[in-house]
């Protein structure tokens, strides 16, 4: 058979990763979505597809929940499978994968949903978009930049299916696309860390409410806890106790307990040492006055002599620079796999780079990042990328190393 390229999208990128009220909504968004991509291009490599990017290095980095992201493009070699057959798979893995966390939000939050309202959102949330072409190993720079056009061309041709809005229902709090799917009035779990008048679509409520398949709630850290890692710092962890038995003896549903190593002599959500923010989770975890008192009285000691903490942080975005013009250059489907291999091992250094830096690592794609970092190790951290980058990409961007 006739060999082609083929190219895979998979979104929504807006509403999965930028539409967020909480740290939790950005993280969890960027892991859906490199979960689903990882889904896809598991499919494809299971219909006889050669993965070029994604390009796996060992048999279980396509599993749920692996270390590897995945970015939402995907790129494949096909030798003999035909690649409308590979597509239509892929996009039915996508679609099934995104569904599984939807049932499983469905399921164990059904008290606070509007069914109908779900049931007209959740099977029209995946974009899937699909090119492939002919080609030949010695054109396969041409070829690739062609069906990269391609898929840019399909993408731009949108398919848009009939509206399902419905009169006198808010929209969601996060992006105003859809209808909220709560129910009016709530009784809302107190893990779903609701504001007044907050609202959810599909998408804001799977992305707040699913939890892994220990049972537990991820332990992922605010941006609160961030920008206070610089004062936490600054006090004598046996000045701690106090502070850390208050906020344990509110509970895991006002505050839980964060797993991050490098947030281990104070494991809670950073709210908790802003006297500020108090009314907030007092609000929305139903927490009386009496309650945050042992919190309150802690905190004051402490406060009197380290000060008050700040309540900024490092925001970090990274982007490589010329990755574009070294795609370009690749000669072959194994030069651009060893490309993708390194682009994946970049990734993986990151997140060791950001938690070295007390940060807490919100997506690393390819030459992408995004993390929230203590301001006080924000230069540092941003300077440990760049070097890692440089390093890694090396061979392809023609960097010299030290």
């Amino acid at each position: 058979m006739t060999a082609h390229l083929l190219a895979v999208a998979v979104g929504p990128v807006q509403e999965f990763i930028s539409a967020a009220r909480r740290t939790r909504d950005l993280w969890f968004g960027s892991y859906l979505l490199s979960e689903i991509s990882k889904a896809t291009a598991k499919s494809v490599q299971d219909h006889g597809g050669a993965l070029i990017f994604p390009a796996p290095s060992n048999s279980t980095d396509l599993d749920p929940d692996s270390r590897l992201n995945v970015a939402n493009i995907i790129v494949a070699e096909l030798k003999e499978s035909d690649p409308a057959t590979v597509a239509r798979a892929a996009k039915a893995a996508a679609q099934a994968h995104w569904r599984s966390f939807a049932d499983w939000v469905f399921r164990n939050n059904q008290g606070v949903i509007q069914h109908e309202i779900w049931g007209d959102q959740v099977d029209d949330v995946i974009e899937f978009y699909a090119s492939w072409r002919v080609y030949s190993p010695e054109t396969y720079a041409q070829d690739r930049a062609a069906l990269m056009r391609l898929l840019a061309a399909r993408k731009r041709c949108r398919d848009f299916l009939p509206a399902m809005g419905r009169a006198g229902i808010p929209k969601s709090s996060l992006d105003g696309l859809r209808e909220s799917v709560l129910r009016r009035p709530r009784d809302s779990p107190a893990r779903l860390r609701l504001a007044e008048g907050e609202q959810l679509d599909v998408v804001g409520l799977v992305k707040r409410a699913w939890v892994p398949g220990t049972g537990s709630v991820p332990r992922y850290p605010s941006v609160a806890r961030v920008a206070a890692d610089p004062w936490l710092r600054r006090v004598d962890v046996a000045r701690l106790g106090p502070l850390v038995k208050a906020c344990r003896d509110l509970g895991k549903e006002v505050l839980f307990e964060i797993d991050s190593p490098q947030y281990a002599a104070f494991p809670f959500e950073g709210t908790a040492v802003f006297r500020s923010r108090h009314h907030e989770f007092q609000r929305e975890a139903d927490v009386s006055p009496e309650d945050l008192k042992p919190l309150v009285r802690a905190l004051k000691e402490l406060t009197h002599d380290f000060g008050e903490p700040s309540p900024y942080l490092g925001v970090l975005v990274a982007d490589g620079d010329r990755i574009g013009q070294a795609l370009s250059a690749l000669q072959s489907p194994d030069e651009h796999r060893q490309f993708s291999q390194a682009l994946a091992g970049f990734a993986g250094d990151a997140r060791q780079i950001v938690n070295l830096h007390n940060g807490v690592l919100v997506y690393a794609g390819g030459d992408d990042v995004l993390a929230f970092v203590p301001v006080d190790r924000s230069i540092a951290c941003s300077r440990a990328l760049r070097d890692q980058f440089n390093q890694a990409l090396a061979p392809w961007l023609h960097i010299p190393t030290m």
